[in-house]
């Protein structure tokens, strides 16, 4: 069944889902650093929960409703092709097939992202393959926006202009955009505040120390010196790309680095410029968890992570 014109209700749930998931989408990967990691996770949950809320909708919303999932088919697609080949203005006006294929990849690789971000929560070792989908759903999302512009150019080639469809309810839409954009304002408010919370960065030390104890006896305390030396490296049996923490963050804490692959600016890792450091227990978790296997080969001790944040937390 051909899917109807939307209504202003489901105009005003379309693009209210483009809306969050987009802005979700966007704040996610660009926060992709250590420094922003709070408002990440916050933004990946939200395109989660808004897929899943479109999924829902897709799936109990009546044939030829807009809010059906999209059913791509080869044939009208191949179809459509052969009479845009031939240079029928009708096929340069009517809705394309193409539309459903790219919907479709769309959601799948925003999906993949989002639920592999989700499970790095918990499996730190799904974080190379949240990071791969995540390119791969942003290049989706580029060719999705180019193919809008690209069928929109083709529509205004000859024809009649492209009657509007019904104006969504503008109030609704606006609350519920502007409600997730003070929600990640909060967020990064809150993050900021707990991150100046100087008695969480001891307490996190204080926690290795038991550790270290535990596994070594004789264990007499923490080492700047030894810190850094793990800090500047360089190291084997890890990534050769990373043989040393300052391999992305430079052999000056205090200055600010660049991510290996994605090139984006990051925040130095002297808490003495950059308060935010070691003051979220599982933020730090993770990261150790991470970022040891790829510059040493294995997991970090307690003792390397207590000399590592020392030396970091040194004046």
């Amino acid at each position: 069944m051909a899917a109807r014109k939307p209504t202003p209700i489901e105009m005003t749930a379309l693009l209210t889902f483009h809306a969050v998931l987009s802005g979700a989408f966007i704040v996610a990967y660009l926060s992709g650093d250590e420094d922003t990691y709070g408002i990440h996770v916050f933004s990946g949950y939200a395109a989660l929960i808004a897929l899943a809320l479109r999924a829902v909708a897709g799936l109990l919303a009546p044939d030829g409703s807009p809010l059906r999932f999209p059913r791509p088919a080869l044939a009208p697609l191949l179809g459509w092709v052969a009479r845009l080949a031939r240079g029928e203005a009708q096929a340069r006006r009517e809705r394309s097939p193409l539309i459903a294929w790219m919907a479709a990849a769309l959601l799948i690789a925003v999906g993949a992202a989002a639920a592999s971000g989700a499970a790095a929560d918990v499996i730190p070792s799904v974080d190379h393959l949240h990071a791969a989908l995540g390119d791969v759903a942003l290049g989706v999302v580029v060719a999705h926006v180019a193919l809008v512009f690209a069928l929109h150019g083709l529509k205004r080639l000859d024809g009649p202009p492209v009657k509007a469809l019904p104006r969504p309810s503008v109030p609704a839409l606006c609350v519920l955009v502007a409600g997730l954009a003070v929600a990640w304002v909060t967020l990064a408010g809150g993050s900021a505040l707990a991150a100046a919370n100087d008695p969480a960065r001891a307490a996190l030390l204080t926690g290795y120390a038991a550790q270290a104890k535990a596994q070594n006896p004789g264990f007499t305390g923490f080492s700047a010196e030894r810190g850094r030396a793990l800090y500047l490296g360089p190291h084997s049996g890890g990534n050769v790309d990373t043989p040393a923490g300052a391999a992305c963050h430079t052999a000056t804490p205090t200055a600010a680095g660049r991510h290996n692959k994605t090139g984006r600016s990051i925040e130095p890792m002297a808490t003495s410029a950059n308060p935010s450091r070691f003051t979220d227990p599982a933020q730090v978790e993770k990261r150790f968890e991470r970022d040891c296997p790829n510059v040493l080969g294995r997991a970090c001790t307690a003792l390397e992570k207590g000399d590592f944040i020392t030396f970091l937390n040194s004046p």
